[in-house]
């Protein structure tokens, strides 16, 4: 069963997470949690932690993927 969040009712934009992620120019990086999501120079967004790297092509896989990151993390403490 999928967790819902507020931000599935109120929309992404009103989510910091996502307010962060589209903040982010080519070069720039953002610490979210224990993971950094890097926007390289080709225009891939890069997330890291110590266990994982993953690359996205556009904004809401990454989105998704981060959210599910932050969601297993919280469910895990």
């Amino acid at each position: 069963m999928e967790q819902n969040t507020i931000y599935d009712y109120l929309g992404n934009n009103n989510d910091p997470v996502y307010q962060k992620l589209m903040q982010l120019n080519k070069g720039d990086s953002a610490e979210l949690e224990d993971a950094e999501v890097r926007f390289n120079v080709f225009g891939l967004y890069e997330v890291s932690t110590n266990d994982i790297h993953e690359c996205f092509s556009d904004l809401g896989r990454c989105y998704e993927f981060i959210c599910d990151l932050l969601g297993e993390k919280m469910l895990g403490d």
